[in-house]
């Protein structure tokens, strides 16, 4: 029994990384010339490209974009789709939350129990990926003590350990009172 089991769950994983591919062309562009701003970018054709999704590695080929002066390559599909780093977001989202509750090595344990390899170094890039995504990058106080949060959780795997800053909270002057 459980050797049909692991081949059910084999297979399903195959299915379900073959269907997640597929809804991750729903957030690709048709290739044709878009603007950022005041700059034109024009498509380099289709670039393959591994997404990382909770039932294994998809293989899809999306359009990437370029400026007529080079520079950084731009793919709409990551941004539509919420891509961190190469994974969609709800294997993002598991990864974060095992890693929050254990350590690197466990996680990757965890994952090959259901059938799912990761490295354990994509574990960390990963989190540290979400983290810094959702951090409002106008205000450094907060970039500081979350980077400094995920270093701290990660320096037992060799990271220098970052103090947080502690944000310093402003006294109101007081108000003179009228007799």
């Amino acid at each position: 029994m459980l050797e049909s089991e692991l081949n059910l769950q084999a297979a399903l994983n195959e299915a379900g990384a073959g269907a997640t591919g597929e809804c991750l062309l729903r957030f690709d562009t048709d290739g044709s010339k878009i603007l950022i701003g005041s700059q034109k970018l024009t498509s380099k054709g289709l670039q393959p490209k591994t997404y990382q999704t909770p039932y294994g590695p998809a293989r899809i080929a999306r359009h990437v974009y370029q400026s007529a002066h080079g520079g950084a390559v731009f793919c709409p599909l990551d941004g539509n789709a919420r891509i961190i780093r190469t994974a969609t977001p709800l294997f993002a989202k598991q990864v974060s939350f095992k890693y929050a509750n254990s350590n690197a090595a466990t996680v990757v344990t965890d994952f090959q129990q259901h059938g799912r390899e990761v490295a354990r170094s994509y574990v960390g890039e990963v989190d540290f990926g979400r983290s810094r995504k959702h951090i409002n990058s106008s205000r450094p106080d907060q970039e500081r003590r979350a980077l400094g949060a995920v270093l701290a959780k990660t320096s037992r795997f060799g990271f220098a350990k970052i103090k947080a800053h502690k944000r310093k909270k402003r006294r109101k002057p007081e108000e003179s009172e009228e007799i």
